[in-house]
């Protein structure tokens, strides 16, 4: 029997490269991790919710962002590094191992600490919210979360801000 289409799953036919990209460039938000698809909304322009973020180096920037750093803790106590001087330092160690022999290691965010990022991120998004206090001219907001759970901002950080 010939066909003239190939016979494919309609589920196969909203699965490309291109459309990825696409979509990520119309979208009205997104909200990803620190992988390479994420770099994309950026280039359009798209508000993004960027979680578990490392190393801290390779913030991405525009106004509307917020990215919430992945916890870095120290390994006798598991508690985790809320200072941003110790944290940029130690986020700065692309390997593992180096991060393991200083003594630290990395954590995830809780499920409930991606929920509170996720419900203040849609909030921010409603017409007429100002822009948060301590937000440069090009980087949004750079969160963290406390060993309480809860996501404290970092006031513009200079070593984020632009050159």
């Amino acid at each position: 029997r010939h066909t003239l289409f190939p016979s494919r799953r309609s589920s196969d036919l909203l699965k490309n490269d291109q459309l990825d990209v696409e979509l990520l460039g119309v979208a009205h938000f997104h909200i990803g991790s620190s992988s390479g698809l994420s770099q994309v909304p950026l280039l359009y322009g798209t508000p993004s919710l960027l979680l578990n973020w490392y190393p801290s180096e390779l913030i991405s920037w525009g106004r509307r962002n917020w990215t919430v750093l992945r916890p870095v803790v120290r390994r006798d106590d598991g508690r985790r590094i809320i200072d941003w001087t110790l944290y940029e330092k130690l986020g700065r160690m692309a390997s593992r191992d180096l991060l393991l022999a200083s003594g630290h290691d990395i954590a995830d965010l809780t499920e409930r600490e991606i929920l509170d990022a996720v419900t203040a991120f849609a909030a921010s998004l409603t017409d007429g919210v100002p822009e948060p206090a301590g937000t440069g001219p090009n980087i949004g907001r750079v969160l963290m979360a406390t060993d309480a759970g809860e996501l404290m901002q970092i006031a513009a950080p200079h070593s984020l801000a632009p050159a």
